[in-house]
């Protein structure tokens, strides 16, 4: 007695499996491409974070350090201040001008460097567009700037070229006259 048996195979094709493989590469290399873009913008936002950071800081320092002390310079970052506290109260420095900049480095620990003492990672800078002057009445205004990397120059227009910083982060601050 025989029996007809017919027994089919379940499985795949070449092809089908061909087609599997392909896409499944496909996928892989579209995930692994993305991977790049993810870091790179990773990287961007810890310098930025940190940058900003910075510039808080520069504000704080430059708001909270009492003239006297220092020499007429920020406590922090060592900038120059457009008014010191003598015997007779409050003057203000006939040199530091509107327009003036004023540019120090910043370390990867975030303290301040000299510009020239190697390569700085930042560079914390302020710009006074308003200084009270002798009437003392006016706030003082500042262009305060932490560009990234530090450009080992104290030109204001260096600060925003693109070709000589990868970025910034500024803020534009109001203090009252002292």
């Amino acid at each position: 007695m025989v029996r007809d048996i017919s027994i089919r195979a379940r499985a795949f094709s070449l092809v089908e499996v061909a087609i599997a493989v392909g896409i499944l590469a496909f996928v892989i290399i579209s995930v692994v491409g993305l991977l790049g873009v993810g870091l790179k913008s990773n990287q961007v936002s810890v310098e930025e974070t940190r940058a900003a950071s910075m510039l808080t800081m520069l504000e704080a320092d430059l708001r909270n350090t009492h003239s006297s002390l220092n020499g007429g310079k920020s406590s922090l970052f060592g900038l120059p201040l457009p008014y010191r506290a003598t015997s007779n109260g409050v003057t203000f420095d006939p040199a530091i001008q509107a327009g003036d900049f004023f540019s120090t480095g910043v370390n990867d620990a975030e303290m301040p460097v000299s510009l020239s003492s190697g390569r700085p990672r930042f560079q914390a800078s302020v710009s006074y567009l308003e200084v009270p002057g002798a009437s003392g009445v006016k706030p003082m205004l500042a262009r305060l700037v932490v560009n990234w990397p530090a450009t080992n120059t104290s030109n204001a227009a260096d600060v925003f070229n693109p070709a000589k910083v990868r970025g910034s982060v500024e803020a534009l601050v109001s203090f009252p006259a002292p």
